[in-house]
């Protein structure tokens, strides 16, 4: 049953690419190297590696001739100073290494994997579709592995505190008396932590764009993320602890001040007390 759902899914996947707009980013035609960033020129799109830390790098795509100047309306991350890295090319790929990870960015097609120091593989593209921009959608593809278990995605109603074999979207909605269905809540938290083997890595997709995270919900081979609009910018944070993937997370996005003990009162909601002796009786304490 499960491989005639696959089927299934495959094939309609495979009509969207014929009779739609949708185009993978090819292979890598040329690159050029600038300080942190490695900018890559493929068939059907642009590529920039910036190598922000040890552990953290951002991936950014473009089917687009320039990437947008508009700023990150969430990434407050400055860096201080320059990650030491090296990059060398072979014959079928480029490497990457930083004194925590390696990259291997295959030339044809263009496809990411990510290795740790001792050449375990982390995360990688799935192999057949990658990054692909289907007219103004754009979707990454990633390797699903079978004992990889996710979490994070922020504030959502449904009970799973494992992702895994669900489809979430990402677009704040006020939606009063919800249910475990409902899926759009009061915030978007697009960022998820992918564990295995006791090793965490986070991404965090920066897309101020509808956007959906299917965490293996169509197939047991890949997971995906993806949005309406909008570049493909994310950034892979590697741990291999979870406490340190959520502290880098919060030194890309900010972290919350501590507030005084005076400003913690009671907190009181108006909603729905009813009738008027209900809201009296919790007044009077």
């Amino acid at each position: 049953m499960e491989k005639l759902f696959f089927l299934f899914s495959f094939f309609i996947f495979f009509i969207s690419i014929v009779f739609g707009k949708y185009e993978f980013v090819g292979k890598v035609k040329s690159y050029s190297l600038e300080s942190n960033r490695i900018e890559f020129q493929l068939t059907n799109a642009k590529l920039n590696i910036y190598i922000l830390e040890n552990n953290i790098i951002r991936f950014r795509y473009t089917n687009q001739n320039e990437f947008s100047k508009a700023p990150s309306y969430a990434v407050i991350y400055k860096q201080n100073e320059k990650t030491n890295f090296s990059f060398k090319e072979e014959k079928e790929k480029y490497i990457i290494s930083t004194n925590e990870l390696i990259l291997h960015i295959r030339k044809e097609p263009c496809r990411v994997s990510i290795f740790d120091k001792e050449m375990n593989l982390i995360n990688a593209d799935e192999e057949s579709f990658g990054v692909s921009f289907d007219a103004d959608e754009v979707r990454c593809h990633k390797k699903l592995f079978n004992d990889e278990k996710f979490i994070g995605l922020g504030e959502k109603s449904k009970e799973n505190l494992i992702k895994n074999g669900e489809q979430y979207t990402m677009w704040n909605t006020d939606f009063p008396a919800y249910t475990s269905t409902k899926d759009e809540l009061y915030m978007s938290i697009p960022f998820f932590m992918g564990v295995r083997n006791y090793k965490v890595y986070g991404i965090y997709f920066d897309n101020t764009h509808k956007s959906y995270f299917n965490m293996g919900a169509s197939n047991n081979r890949f997971y995906w993320f993806g949005a309406d609009r909008g570049e493909m910018d994310y950034y892979f944070i590697y741990g291999p602890e979870m406490k340190r993937v959520i502290s880098d997370f919060t030194k890309l996005t900010g972290r919350m001040e501590l507030p005084p003990m005076w400003a913690l009162g009671y907190q009181q909601s108006r909603w729905s007390y009813y009738p008027e002796s209900k809201v009296r009786e919790i007044a009077e304490g």
